[in-house]
């Protein structure tokens, strides 16, 4: 498993970066054991998802997932190569080491002895990429699933949970809005049009609907804060002090509690841009789009995927996470889900982030009786 881990690692997959290496690294060891697998790329080429089957084609079956990119390391203060494993005791040091590739690991190395298991029903496992910025890249196989492949009964994915039982978490929606003004000299403000302003007035409309959203009667106590949250995080505009900005662009997030429509902050916000342009000149603009989509999760605690996942994990209730996954598309499919995962999320991104040995250790061991359980 560590060594497994170590090569993924080896591979820089930041998001923004093609996965190829990686995924030509997986497809070499399923090849080796002969494990069957379908791969799915994005229009580019660059980037590859994976789906690999252990188990009979079937419907029924259990789907674990992880994603194969991680978060840049620029501006963070190693002690170590980020992309060089490093064993710190019980610990493996290095970029994705808890979010995910520790999971993707324990995963691969558990599917050559469940492929000799008699299996009843399968068990699949995707290997999906971009979950840190768009969450698209698990889409092509997650809408597949009940036409083109067998529907799994449910979804395991595996972000960092200490093996708990995760059955909620909010929504993630990202956007960018641009705003195209007119450029003029500042001491003849009037000939332009400052889109800076302009995108002054869009975010404190969001502001207005982030307070909106906190008053509104649709909470959930299981989150903290438990309400919808609205977020700017980003803005940049202009070119010098005495020149009217003719562009600026920000961007901005919500995170919706389950049952909230995720994307009715965007369309009020685009109703109220639409309106300010028509007091402005024909080629002012105001355009917003969607940069990440992670749906909401929500799955009810008696669903039979949180009873039998609690068992295999050995815990006695389920729990909630703050942070978005894969999750959502899964459930948003009719696939019901879960997040169930090694190690803890307050590693994740953090400069030196690490794994223990023994967290991967109870996670090989959890996808062992995981497999068990289909042979029956």
């Amino acid at each position: 498993m560590g060594d497994i881990l170590e090569r993924l690692i080896a591979f820089n997959t930041i998001s923004e970066r093609s996965n190829k290496d990686l995924s030509a690294y997986v497809r070499d060891y399923l090849t080796a054991y002969d494990i069957p697998f379908e791969i799915s790329e994005d229009p580019t080429g660059e980037k590859v998802a994976i789906l690999a089957t252990v188990g009979p084609m079937i419907n029924d079956g259990v789907v674990l997932s992880g994603h194969t990119d991680v978060v840049p390391v620029t501006g963070q203060s190693w002690t170590s190569d980020p992309f060089l494993l490093r064993r710190d005791g019980d610990r493996f040091v290095g970029r994705g080491a808890v979010d995910m590739k520790g999971f993707c690991a324990a995963a691969l190395a558990a599917l050559p002895r469940l492929r000799e298991r008699p299996l009843k029903r399968p068990l699949h496992l995707l290997l999906s990429y971009d979950e840190e910025t768009s969450g698209i890249g698990s889409l092509s196989f997650i809408e597949s699933f009940g036409r083109d492949l067998p529907r799994p009964s449910h979804a395991i994915i595996g972000e960092p949970t200490e093996m708990q039982v995760a059955i909620a978490h909010k929504g993630l929606v990202s956007y960018q809005t641009k705003v195209s003004g007119i450029a003029a000299h500042a001491s003849r403000p009037a000939d332009g049009v400052n889109a800076i302003d302009i995108a002054n007035e869009a975010m404190t409309f969001l502001r207005c609907a982030a307070t909106e959203l906190q008053a509104d009667r649709l909470k959930d106590a299981r989150f903290d804060p438990s309400f919808t949250t609205v977020h700017v995080g980003w803005i940049n505009g202009g070119t010098a002090a005495n020149v009217v900005p003719s562009d600026c662009t920000f961007e901005w997030e919500v995170r919706s509690v389950p049952g909230v429509d995720d994307g009715l902050v965007n369309e009020k916000l685009d109703a109220w841009a639409a309106a300010t342009l028509t007091a402005l000149q024909p080629t002012v603009d105001i355009s917003t789009t969607t940069t990440c989509m992670l749906p909401a999760l929500s799955t009810d605690a008696k669903h039979a995927a949180v009873s039998t996942t609690l068992r295999l994990a050995k815990r006695d209730q389920p729990c909630t996470v703050p942070y978005a996954t894969e999750a959502g598309h899964f459930q948003r499919a009719g696939i019901a889900a879960v997040v169930c995962g090694p190690g803890s999320v307050e590693q994740a991104h953090r400069p030196d982030e690490y794994i223990r040995l023994s967290e991967l250790q109870r996670c090989g061991d959890f996808i062992t009786q995981l497999g068990d359980s289909l042979c029956v």
